[in-house]
């Protein structure tokens, strides 16, 4: 079931991308807002308890209708549910996309289309100067693990509950900034931890999708700098994979092209995880 819930749902991202507007969580920013307004005003609320209460209300939910669509018509209820939880917790925005059509832009004169791509790609994270180009390319890296990687990763382990538990965790981690409060602290933080084991996984996929030596040696050196941010995939993990994975030096030109590129690597990247969830899916048909 998690095999063809995941492929179902890639080809709806990729050739429905359109459906990207429905994805709208204003029904769980209003929830968590008024929670804690109303009780996470003060300790133990405002911190790690909050942020657990209010993830796991929409976790529960998930898990009771889950349940209660398995028993009926062989768990074909629960396969459609499955598969439209999975798409629903994708993005929001296409990655592909939003890749696709800053290239478009910056093929034209039209500064502003440029502008406003760039900030659809990074996720409004522009950078105030520089090279906007290997901004936009580390970019389709980084967002491939909020966009994809982790969404999946959570999905495969725990089912629709998993990808609503990394959604709804991105979603309150872009409530506030952070030390705003001791809740949005713990938010940051937990949502870094949900999107480490993916975002190394993928740059590990990176590896075999691109210049494996390449990717090795942007992970060994980027580690260097991170010891302190390890459990942070916002760090670079993915950006050092990704560029050894394209053979970039940290000197090296890139142009609206490489973001191309970039996106290729994370599709192949995708490729290589349905893959191995199919192999693993057969061999725990076999025994």
């Amino acid at each position: 079931m998690t095999l063809i819930s995941v492929l179902v749902a890639l080809l709806v991202e990729r050739f429905l991308g359109h459906l990207q507007d429905l994805r709208r969580f204003d029904a769980f920013v209003d929830f968590s807002g008024w929670l804690r307004r109303r009780f996470f005003q003060s300790p133990p609320w405002d911190g790690a308890f909050g942020v657990l209460v209010v993830l796991a209300v929409p976790v529960v939910i998930t898990a009771v209708l889950q349940d209660w669509l398995s028993s009926w018509l062989f768990g074909l209820p629960e396969l459609v549910f499955s598969i439209a939880v999975l798409v629903y917790c994708l993005g929001p925005r296409d990655l592909a996309a939003d890749a696709e059509s800053y290239q478009d832009a910056a093929g034209g004169a039209d500064e502003s289309l440029v502008y406003r791509a760039a900030d659809r790609l990074l996720g409004g994270q522009l950078p105030d100067s520089g090279d906007r180009e290997g901004a936009a390319v580390d970019g389709v890296f980084s967002q491939s693990n909020t966009r994809l990687f982790a969404v999946l990763f959570w999905f495969m382990v725990l089912g629709p509950m998993g990808a609503v538990l990394y959604r709804c965790a991105t979603v309150l981690r872009q409530q506030g900034a952070p030390d705003e409060s001791e809740f949005q602290n713990v938010a940051v933080r937990f949502h870094s931890l949900l999107g480490w084991p993916s975002a190394w996984l993928a740059g590990l996929g990176f590896a075999v999708s691109g210049d494996f030596e390449g990717a090795l040696t942007g992970l060994r050196e980027g580690r260097t700098t991170r010891l302190e941010r390890f459990f942070d995939p916002t760090a670079g993990v993915l950006v050092d994979a990704g560029r050894g994975a394209l053979g970039l030096e940290a000197d090296s030109p890139v142009d609206a092209s490489t973001v191309g590129l970039a996106m290729s690597v994370v599709w192949r990247t995708l490729g290589v995880w349905v893959f191995l969830l199919a192999l693993f899916t057969l061999a725990g048909w076999a025994a």
